[in-house]
């Protein structure tokens, strides 16, 4: 195997430079005062990752420095603001199950003990007792996290008040100022009856799917969270197939569409009135459709009919 030398840095470039070396490539632009503004505001990298699918492919299937004929800069912006709707209605929804999913968890824990989270005995063995290399269980890495997480919010009035009149936090009280992540592996770590009892709440059959759901949902939060592209995104942290649930196993569990219709379906238990299905269909029949095609609703995963 041999080691190939590093390159340089690729040098700086004016705003201006950006979109002439754009227009070298071959895409077109009505307004380059308009998009040198634009790409201003909004990083030239960043953009990049939308104006990929727009550039031309060698034989081998490389990506190419230039673009498929009749690319728009005006097609790229128009992804973009799709995405970042899409990202925005996506977090919405997240919002409400990971709500949901922390009161669900702080119920039933704090049934067994307010405390049962600081206690090993309340989970599963499998969880509490098997180590890794480091000599470290499930629970000790999970506790960490936990302890990391609750010194953050060491200043929070609800956190300063019980350290302050209780001899420990409560799992009601502590689950608030968890991360979706720990709250995740909170989840996957209980005792097999009370993971199912959660999980048969959201009309999911088995825990490990549920669970993978949760692992999957925080992965999509993250990218999210951190404005990163997602209509078209592969999801690496891949969720289980529920063959209960309509549609699913048709759905390639590695495309965004799966986890739209794994959320239309949580949202639909925890809030009968919620609109976003709606929402999320107006914002996908608005995908934006480049003249030449680069582009298409089929890459999310879609398949029509599900909405």
């Amino acid at each position: 195997m041999t080691n190939n030398p590093l390159k340089p840095c690729k040098p700086w470039k004016s705003y201006q430079q950006q979109i002439q070396l754009l227009e070298s490539r071959g895409m077109c632009f009505e307004d380059k005062k308009s998009a040198e503004h634009i790409i201003s505001q909004i990083n030239y990298y960043r953009l990049s990752g939308y104006w990929y699918p727009f550039r031309q492919t060698d034989n081998a299937g490389q990506r190419q420095d230039k673009f498929i004929r009749d690319t728009n800069f005006q097609d790229v912006l128009n992804l973009y603001n799709f995405d970042k709707h899409l990202r925005l209605l996506v977090l919405q929804a997240l919002e409400s199950i990971e709500m949901s999913v922390r009161t669900q968890i702080a119920h039933l824990m704090g049934r067994t003990s307010p405390i049962a989270h600081l206690d090993p005995k309340s989970f599963d063995k499998s969880f509490t007792q098997y180590k890794d290399k480091k000599g470290k269980t499930s629970y000790d890495r999970w506790k960490e996290k936990f302890d990391q997480q609750i010194e953050r919010a060491k200043k929070n009035p609800a956190i300063i008040h019980h350290a302050t009149n209780y001899q420990a936090i409560p799992i009601w009280v502590a689950i608030d100022h968890l991360d979706f992540g720990a709250v995740s592996v909170l989840y996957t770590g209980l005792p097999n009856k009370q993971r199912t009892l959660i999980a048969q709440s959201y009309q999911v059959r088995n825990a490990d799917v549920f669970a993978s759901w949760l692992r999957s949902l925080n992965y999509i939060r993250n990218i999210c969270a951190h404005h990163s592209r997602l209509w078209n995104v592969n999801i690496d942290v891949i969720g289980k197939k529920d063959h209960q649930i309509k549609g699913l196993n048709n759905l390639d569990n590695k495309r965004l569409f799966f986890y739209l219709i794994v959320i239309d379906h949580l949202l639909n238990i925890i809030s009968k009135d919620t609109f976003w299905r709606e929402n999320i269909k107006d914002l996908l029949l608005s995908f934006p459709k480049p003249k030449n095609n680069a582009v298409k609703f089929e890459n999310m995963g879609f398949i029509q009919g599900f909405f």
